[in-house]
C-alpha cells in the first residue's frame, strides 16, 4: 500500500473519532504552544546574540566603594575617576565612551513632557553601529568639552513629540536654560541596550558636557555617583579581567593620593570592574524564565501522559481491525507505521494549533512589559519557533507510537481471526497502567507544590499592609529650572508659598515639602547618608535620609511608637532633631534607650549633633527588606518634592499643578506626578504576574491530571468488570469494592508522591537561589497532597460507579 493511501486511510479513521482527535490536539496544542513561547523567551536571554557587532567586546564599568574591604556603595564611581579612565591613553580599548543616565523635562513643549536622557560622548552610538532614520550622530567636534548644544532623539520620541514630522531635525528642545538643536533621529530598528534597568529606554541623547552633575561633585574623589559609567570596546584578544585589575590599581592609587590626610577615607578604596553588556542586560533573570520553562514542560508531560492513555485505549478498541490487517499479511512494522502515520497527522494539527497559540503568547508577553524580563522588545515568532514545535511534536509522535507497538502481541493478533475474532491481542498491562498513574501523580504533585508555593508567597506580598497611606496621596517631583540659581532664602520662600498655594485648593487636604519617598522605583533614588556617635565618624551607620516638613509623616500615616513628631518650628528653624525607624534604632543603640541620644550627620550644614526625638514603626513593603530610615526637618532646594493628600474621590493632573505652580514661580514645572496607589502597585506588579501564572498552571495541572487519572482508572476497571461482578455476586458490598480499589490505587499514588518528593527536593535546591520563593510553606507542601488524594478518590469512585451502582448481573452480562 502506498504511503499516500495510508495517510488517506489514517485521516479517514481520525475523522470518525472527532472527540478523540480534538482532545489530543487541544491539550497538546495549548501546552506545546505555551512551551514554545517560553522557549523563545529563554532563547532570547541565553543564546540569542545581542544586536551589535563585536558584542563580546562591549563592556560597561561597575565601580564599587569599599571601606575596610567591604563594599560601602555598589555600582557607583567618583566623577574624576570616570574622567580619568576615559581620558587615559591605553592600548586595551579600541574605543571608549562616557554615559550618564538621567531624566528631565522639555520646557519648550506643551505639557513639559518628562523624558529619559542619556548624556554621552560621540563614541557611544558609534560602538553600537546606530542606524539613523534622519540626520546624523555626534561628531568629534561635538565631543568632550566642546559644549555643543546638540541632541539626538529616538524613533519613539520622534513619534511622540513631533508626530514623525520630517522637519523635526533642526528643531530645538529646551532642558533647563539650554536650547539643544536636534541633529539626528535613530532608526526604528535600532535596539538600545537596557543598561540601567529593564525597559528603560532613552528618549533624548545629549552631549556629556551638559550632564546635571553639580560642580562640586565633578572634582570630588570622595563622592560616589550612580548611573555614570565608562563604556568600552576592547581590542580583540584583550582579557577584560586583566583590564579591570589595571584600571582598579591605577585609579585606586590616584584615589588614595587625592584623599590622603582625610581620616574618614583612611581605610577606603575603590574598584573598577568591567561587566559585559550581556551580563549587565540579562543579570539573573534567566533563572526565573528557566523555572517557567520547567513548569510548562511538566505540564506538557502531563498532557503527553493523558495522550498516551487515549492512544492505548483507542488501539485496544481497534485490535479487530489490526487483526484483519495481520491476517492479510501486515507485519508488526506495518502496524507501527500505521500508528506513526496517524500520530503524525494528529501532531501536524497540534503543531499548527501550538504555533498560533505561541504567536499570541509571545505577543502577550511583549505587551506585559514585565520589569524583570530583559530584551522582551526583541522577542519574535520565527523559524526557530516552528522548528522547536516540530521537533517536540515529532518526538511525542515517535515515542507514543513505539510504546503502542510494544503493547501489541503480534502472535495473538494473528490468531484472533482463526478464533472467530475472540481474544485480546492488546491489553495495557498493569505495570504500564501503574507507571502512567505514577508519572501523572509525580508530575502533578511537583507542579502543584511549586505553583502553590509561588502563589502563596506572591499573594502574601500583594495583600501585605505596607504601613503607608496609599489612597488619595500624590508625589510631585518638581523641576525648578533656572530658579535653582536663586538664593536658598528665595527658594525656601517660593517652596513654602507653593505649599500654601496647594493647601488653599479645595481639592487638596494637605501638602508637604520633602525629598525622599519610601516607594521610590529604585534604590538609586534614595539619599543614603551616615549617622555616627562621634564627630570623626568612626562608628558610622548608614541609612536612607528623607528631608521633610512637619506634615510629611502625618500624610503618609507613619506610626509613631516613641517620642514626638516634628513641629512647624522644627522645620522653619531647621532644628537639629531627627526621627528614625525601628531598624535604624536597633542599629544605633541596640538595647539602649534611643530617645534624646545625639548623633552627627555627615551631610549636616553645621557641626552640631542631631537629637533623636521620635521613632516610627518599620514599613512592611512587599518583597523588600526594611531599610534604616532617618527623617530630618530640612528643606531640599535642588530636587524638591511635594507630597499632596487630596480629598476623597479627587484627582490631580500635571496641567492643573503646573498652573498653580506658575502663580508662585513660572520656572517651577511638574517633572513627575505619581499616584501613590500606582507606586505601590508597581511594587507588586511582579507578584501579580507570578500569582496569575501560578494560578493558571495550577488549574491546568488539576484539569489535565483529573482527565488522565480518570482515563487510566476507568480502563483498569473495565478490564476487571467480570472479576468485580463475581465478587459482588458472592456478597461483596459496593463500599467494600470501592475501598479495595482505593487501596490498590493509593499504593501507586504513594509511589508517585515519593518520586515527586525527589523532584521537588532537586528543584528546591535551585529555587533557593531565585526570587520566586523565599521560604517553604507547610500549607503549600501539604495542600497538593490533599488535592491529589481527593482527585484520586473521586476518579476511583466515578470509574467504578457504573459497576458498583448496579446489581452484579449487569457486570457479568456485559463482560461476556
Amino acid at each position: 500500500m502506498s504511503i499516500f493511501r495510508e495517510f488517506r486511510l489514517a485521516l479517514s479513521s481520525l475523522s470518525q473519532v472527532k472527540g478523540y482527535s480534538s482532545a489530543i490536539i487541544l491539550t497538546l496544542g495549548v501546552t506545546l504552544g505555551a512551551l514554545v513561547a517560553i522557549f523563545m523567551v529563554n532563547y532570547q536571554l541565553l543564546s540569542a546574540p545581542l544586536p551589535y557587532d563585536n558584542q563580546d567586546r562591549l563592556f560597561i564599568s561597575k565601580g564599587n566603594s569599599l571601606k575596610d574591604g567591604e563594599i560601602r556603595f555598589s555600582d557607583s564611581s567618583p566623577y574624576p575617576a570616570l574622567m580619568n579612565a576615559y581620558s587615559f591613553s591605553d592600548s586595551d580599548f579600541e574605543q571608549k565612551a562616557l554615559i550618564n543616565f538621567n531624566v528631565d523635562i522639555i520646557r519648550n513643549l506643551p505639557a513639559s513632557p518628562r523624558v529619559n536622557l542619556s548624556y554621552i560622548t560621540p563614541e557611544y552610538l558609534d560602538m553600537l553601529q546606530t542606524p539613523f532614520a534622519l540626520g546624523r550622530n555626534f561628531n568629534a567636534r561635538e565631543g568632550l568639552e566642546a559644549k555643543a548644544p546638540v541632541a539626538i532623539i529616538s524613533y519613539d520620541a520622534w513619534d511622540k513629540l513631533f508626530g514623525k514630522r520630517q522637519d523635526a531635525v533642526g528643531k530645538t528642545l529646551r532642558f533647563g536654560e539650554t536650547n539643544f538643536k536636534i541633529i539626528g533621529i535613530t532608526a526604528k530598528e535600532f535596539v538600545e541596550p537596557e543598561l540601567v534597568s529593564i525597559g528603560r529606554l532613552t528618549d533624548v541623547w545629549l552631549s556629556w558636557d551638559f550632564n546635571l552633575t553639580e560642580e562640586g561633585w565633578r572634582h570630588s574623589w570622595g563622592g560616589q555617583l550612580s548611573n555614570h559609567h565608562l563604556i568600552g570596546l576592547l581590542k580583540p584578544g584583550v582579557n577584560p579581567q586583566q583590564v579591570s585589575h589595571k584600571l582598579t590599581s591605577r585609579l585606586n592609587n590616584q584615589y588614595r593620593k587625592e584623599l590622603a590626610g582625610r581620616s574618614f577615607f583612611k581605610s577606603s578604596s575603590i574598584e573598577f570592574k568591567l561587566t559585559s553588556f550581556r551580563e549587565k542586560i540579562i543579570g539573573d533573570s534567566y533563572q526565573q524564565t528557566l523555572l517557567l520553562f520547567t513548569g510548562v514542560f511538566l505540564l506538557l508531560m502531563i498532557a503527553v501522559a493523558n495522550t498516551m492513555n487515549l492512544i492505548l485505549a483507542r488501539t485496544a478498541n481497534r485490535q479487530r481491525i489490526m487483526a484483519i490487517q495481520a491476517a492479510l499479511g501486515a507485519q508488526k512494522s506495518d502496524l507501527f507505521r500505521s500508528t506513526l502515520i496517524e500520530m503524525s497527522l494528529l501532531m501536524t494539527a497540534t503543531v499548527l494549533f501550538s504555533l498560533a497559540f505561541s504567536y499570541m503568547g509571545i505577543d502577550y508577553i511583549k505587551q506585559l512589559q514585565l520589569d524583570w524580563l530583559p530584551r522582551a522588545n526583541e522577542l519574535s515568532f520565527n523559524w526557530l519557533s516552528v522548528a522547536f514545535s516540530a521537533l517536540v511534536s515529532s518526538l511525542i509522535a515517535l515515542l507514543t507510537s513505539l510504546l503502542v507497538n510494544r503493547q501489541i502481541d503480534y502472535r495473538k493478533l494473528s490468531q484472533m481471526m482463526l478464533s472467530g475474532g475472540k481474544g485480546t491481542a492488546l491489553q495495557v498491562s498493569k505495570k504500564v497502567r501503574n507507571i502512567l498513574i505514577l508519572s501523572q501523580v509525580a508530575l502533578t504533585a511537583t507542579m502543584l507544590c511549586v505553583s502553590i508555593q509561588v502563589f502563596h508567597q506572591s499573594m502574601s506580598n500583594i495583600i501585605q499592609p505596607s504601613g503607608l497611606a496609599t489612597n488619595n496621596v500624590y508625589q510631585v517631583k518638581v523641576d525648578i529650572g533656572i530658579a535653582r540659581l536663586a538664593s536658598t532664602k528665595v527658594l525656601g520662600e517660593n517652596l513654602k508659598a507653593l505649599r500654601n498655594q496647594f493647601t488653599e485648593n479645595p481639592k487638596i487636604k494637605n501638602a508637604s515639602i520633602a525629598m525622599g519617598f519610601p516607594l521610590s522605583e529604585s534604590t538609586d533614588e534614595h539619599f543614603f547618608s551616615y549617622l555616627s556617635e562621634d564627630a570623626e565618624f568612626q562608628k558610622q551607620q548608614q541609612g536612607v535620609v528623607s528631608l521633610v516638613d512637619e506634615n510629611y509623616l502625618d500624610i503618609l500615616k507613619f506610626e509613631l511608637i516613641k517620642g514626638k513628631t516634628f513641629s512647624a518650628s522644627d522645620y522653619d528653624n531647621a532644628k537639629n532633631v531627627i526621627i528614625i525607624n525601628e531598624t535604624f534604632a536597633d542599629k544605633l543603640a541596640l538595647e539602649e534607650e534611643i530617645i534624646n541620644k545625639r548623633y552627627f550627620w555627615i551631610n549636616a550644614p553645621g557641626d552640631s549633633p542631631y537629637e533623636v526625638v521620635g521613632v516610627v514603626r518599620d514599613l512592611t513593603l512587599p518583597g523588600k527588606e526594611e531599610l534604616p530610615r532617618v527623617f530630618i526637618p530640612y528643606m531640599a532646594f535642588d530636587f524638591p518634592e511635594i507630597l499632596i493628600e487630596v480629598m476623597p474621590n479627587q484627582n490631580l493632573s500635571a496641567i492643573e499643578l503646573n498652573q498653580m505652580m506658575a502663580r508662585v514661580n513660572k520656572e517651577f514645572k511638574v517633572s513627575k506626578l505619581i499616584d501613590i496607589t500606582d507606586a505601590h502597585d508597581r511594587l507588586v506588579h511582579h507578584d501579580k504576574f507570578l500569582a496569575g501564572a501560578a494560578a493558571v498552571l495550577t488549574l491546568l495541572t488539576l484539569f489535565l491530571a483529573s482527565v488522565g487519572v480518570y482515563g487510566i482508572l476507568a480502563y483498569s476497571i473495565q478490564l476487571r468488570r467480570s472479576e468485580l461482578g463475581i465478587r459482588m455476586a458472592i456478597g461483596a458490598t459496593p463500599a467494600t469494592i470501592y475501598l479495595e480499589i482505593i487501596r490498590e490505587n493509593f499504593t501507586t499514588v504513594l509511589a508517585g508522591f515519593v518520586a515527586a518528593g525527589v523532584i521537588v527536593t532537586g528543584l528546591w535546591l535551585w529555587l533557593e537561589n531565585t526570587s520566586f520563593v523565599d521560604e517553604i510553606s507547610l500549607w503549600g507542601a501539604l495542600f497538593p497532597v490533599l488535592l491529589i488524594v481527593i482527585l484520586t478518590a473521586l476518579a476511583s469512585l466515578f470509574s467504578a460507579w457504573r459497576i458498583i451502582s448496579k446489581p452484579a448481573i449487569h457486570s457479568l452480562q456485559n463482560a461476556q
